[in-house]
């Protein structure tokens, strides 16, 4: 029970979101600081044609590591992953990545080393520069990362931006991380190692985290988008926060779900949606000017950009189901200091039994 006193308040009574948003508004940001706190990246002006855009986030435990599904290499993919989807999210071109790890004297140095060569693995795979970090001491293996962009002003995209008939257009499809981890535990033997059954692109896609490099790229060129987020929080988290003080109306049948999500689904007798609103896939989700978007026709050709639905003036999310029938959706949000995916508790057992759409009646549209 959440204490009624504030100076009483530890951070599980108070939530990252809710602590974020209060701490924030305390703060003045300097005047080269273009978007001020709260977006995915910081976006910094260095003269009127050229921004910098920063971004530090610890990178989740990895699940896959610590079960002894992959080595350690997964960790420093991730941390690349998480924060250049910030900066793409920002509307910035990634160029540098620099880790912290925090390890106990008893950790492995062998599985040190692996993070550190998937961070430089994943830094050249997508042509930017790892530029060292550091290691230091502590109770418990942490590692966080930090990545630096370029950009322009016209570039800059933030969570705010977002107008009424605008589209909302997800990069990326739903559900793959989730359905993967499920059905992989689905075939686990006696001592915890996945069958021979698994599906090997199961476990590539939860060991290979990628950032929607591409399409983050047509996004930027377009200049399209008035808003965007990435959902390392989630779908649900994402589509509020843009939404903001307006609404927001999403078709399901247009949600794209991966395979993995599919198979899962279909296997393990779970809604595609609550797969969909599961965490790790690495999306990103835009708010797009409607007639900027059809007046690029097909909104780029062979990549992964759908359109789910648009920005209403009326407050709260509605799901809409092809037979007129609209839903509400309980808040699903992964969110530290209350329930986080990685801790595969709460957010998962949620995720994986609970009915998270409610119907509201027909649509009268």
């Amino acid at each position: 029970m959440a204490r009624t006193d504030k100076r009483d308040q530890t951070m599980s009574d108070v939530g990252e979101k809710d602590f974020l948003s209060e701490m924030l508004t305390r703060l003045t940001p300097h005047r080269s600081f273009l978007n001020g706190f709260g977006d995915d990246a910081s976006a910094i002006s260095v003269d009127v044609d050229r921004v910098v855009l920063f971004k530090i986030d610890r990178a989740a435990a990895p699940v896959a590591s610590r079960r002894g599904w992959a080595d350690y290499r997964m960790w420093g993919r991730l941390a690349v992953t998480s924060n250049c989807s910030d900066l793409l999210a920002g509307g910035g071109v990634p160029v540098a990545v620099m880790i912290a790890m925090i390890l106990p004297r008893d950790w492995p140095a062998a599985a040190a080393v692996e993070v550190i060569e998937g961070c430089a693995e994943e830094c050249a795979n997508n042509d930017i520069a790892f530029a060292g970090g550091d290691t230091k001491e502590g109770p418990s293996a942490e590692l966080v990362g930090s990545a630096i962009g370029i950009g322009s002003p016209e570039t800059v995209l933030t969570r705010k931006g977002a107008k009424p008939g605008d589209l909302i257009v997800v990069a990326g499809r739903l559900g793959g991380f989730l359905g993967s981890y499920l059905q992989i535990l689905e075939s686990l033997d006696d001592h915890g190692r996945p069958g021979p059954q698994v599906d090997q692109h199961w476990l590539h896609y939860i060991t290979h985290p990628r950032a929607r490099w591409s399409e983050s790229a047509y996004m930027r060129d377009s200049r399209a988008a008035t808003a965007a987020m990435d959902t390392s929080d989630g779908l649900y988290d994402a589509v509020s926060t843009l939404a903001g003080v307006r609404g927001a109306d999403i078709s399901l049948d247009a949600l794209p779900y991966h395979t993995a999500a599919l198979a899962c689904a279909d296997k393990l007798s779970i809604p595609p949606i609550n797969l969909g609103l599961g965490v790790g896939d690495w999306n990103i989700v835009y708010t797009v000017d409607s007639s900027s978007w059809m007046d690029r026709g097909d909104g780029g050709g062979d990549l992964e950009l759908h359109v789910i639905g648009t920005i209403s003036e009326q407050p709260g999310i509605r799901w809409h189901g092809n037979d007129g029938t609209v839903y509400t959706c309980d808040p699903i949000v992964n969110q530290h200091f209350r329930s986080r995916q990685e801790d595969e508790g709460t957010l998962i057992t949620r995720l994986r039994s609970d009915r998270v759409l409610h119907r509201v009646g027909a649509d009268e549209g």
